[in-house]
């Protein structure tokens, strides 16, 4: 009973660790290039990119906007170098 419980145990466990490693990378479906994924990410990224000039302090702001959904966008907001967006559009 002991042996039998045993190897059991020892089906289950390697049953498990199969398991786990197959579903490693949710995001790659069969077929999908993610080096193409992450190229078409970075590029949807640089799109929802809005410079903004603060006309009172002078500063230069970098906004995201993620649109997480039909009726909520999230922001994410950081203070860029006004320098180095020369050839970049700046909303004032």
């Amino acid at each position: 009973m002991k042996n039998l419980r045993t190897k059991l145990s020892y089906a289950f466990y390697t049953f498990l660790v199969a398991f786990l490693f197959t579903g490693c990378n949710p995001r790659m479906s069969k077929g999908e290039d993610l080096n193409q994924t992450n190229i078409l990410e970075v590029q949807k990224i640089k799109q929802s990119i809005t410079y903004i000039k603060d006309e009172q302090t002078g500063l230069c702001f970098a906004v995201l906007n993620n649109h997480t959904d039909g009726f909520r966008s999230t922001f994410t907001i950081a203070c860029v170098p006004c320098d180095s967006l020369k050839n970049v559009n700046v909303s004032k």
